[in-house]
């Protein structure tokens, strides 16, 4: 069955807009004063506002969504780590939004953070990979529409990407891959 084929009713569009859009303009589970401005999350990460970038999108490591989800890699954790790899290799620039539900949501927090993890294992990251906090206030939307390249294993903001008109490459074994309207991994060597 391919999802791209069928065709949605006027009001099917809507309420898919009007849901996703609500929800990025008016996101206060995550943020409490969302930065939506380009040029303020620019200047907050210390790049220029002309930069062009490609942006990956983390699970929390306890997200249903990402465990037993791996295909071309053996977990979410090699995926992270193979990508910043090659991007300390090729020179382009990475922006890594970390969940922000790993500050907590309703008062608890992630146990393990993929921040925490990244800063482990690299110490001190190149210039060009920007490690984007779970507790910054940079909205993962501006993020989407701004960047050349939109990466994720198995988040929700896939899908997001795509109901904003953006490609998406998706890593992990997701429900809304092969569907036909993301770049779906298959192997690490693909990839």
């Amino acid at each position: 069955y391919r999802w791209k084929d069928v065709a949605l009713t006027d009001g099917e569009k809507g309420f898919l807009y009007s849901t996703f859009v609500d929800k990025a303009e008016n996101n206060t589970i995550y943020y409490t004063k969302p930065k939506k401005s380009w040029a303020d999350i620019s200047s907050s990460l210390g790049i220029a506002e002309d930069t062009k970038f490609d942006v990956m999108f983390t699970n929390l490591t306890w997200d249903s969504t990402a465990l037993d989800k791996d295909i071309g890699f053996e977990s979410m954790f090699d995926w992270i780590y193979s990508t910043i790899d090659a991007y300390i290799n090729n020179g382009k620039y990475l922006l890594i939004r970390v969940h922000p539900a790993e500050k907590g949501i309703f008062g608890l927090p992630s146990n393990q953070k993929v921040r925490d993890k990244i800063l482990e294992r690299y110490k001190l990251l190149p210039n060009n990979i920007v490690l984007i906090s779970y507790d910054s206030e940079v909205s993962s939307y501006t993020l989407l529409r701004k960047s050349n390249l939109r990466i994720v294993y198995s988040s929700t903001i896939g899908l997001e990407c795509v109901l904003n008109g953006y490609s998406v490459i998706v890593a992990g074994d997701v429900h809304y891959r092969n569907n036909g309207f993301t770049i779906d991994v298959e192997t690490k060597e693909q990839y």
